[in-house]
């Protein structure tokens, strides 16, 4: 999968189908990077990546400026960023921003 280079891979979800039978069936994935580091900031940048089931990329955006510190926070602002448009997120203010 594509990632930023140079920036550290911070989560990576993939996506399964489970057959009745068990048959387990690659359906998507997610990748997440944060981009600030160790800068000294209460908040923190990330790229996100999301992958259809032909591990293409249908979806890459910049979550900005964001409170979220668990994995799972994180996830859920990178698809909620998707789901609403946003191809760069509005800063902690809400200025800025960039829709798809």
């Amino acid at each position: 999968f594509p990632c930023v280079k140079g920036e550290a891979i911070m989560l990576e979800i993939t996506i399964e189908k489970v057959s009745e039978n068990g048959v387990r069936e690659f359906a998507g994935a997610a990748r997440v990077q944060q981009i600030n580091g160790d800068e000294p900031r209460s908040t923190r940048d990330f790229w996100y990546f999301l992958f259809n089931e032909k591990a293409e990329v249908i979806h890459k955006g910049l979550l900005m400026d964001t409170e979220n510190r668990t994995p799972h926070e994180v996830i859920q602002g990178c698809l909620t960023a998707w789901r609403e448009g946003w191809y760069i997120t509005p800063d902690i203010d809400g200025k800025g921003g960039v829709k798809c």
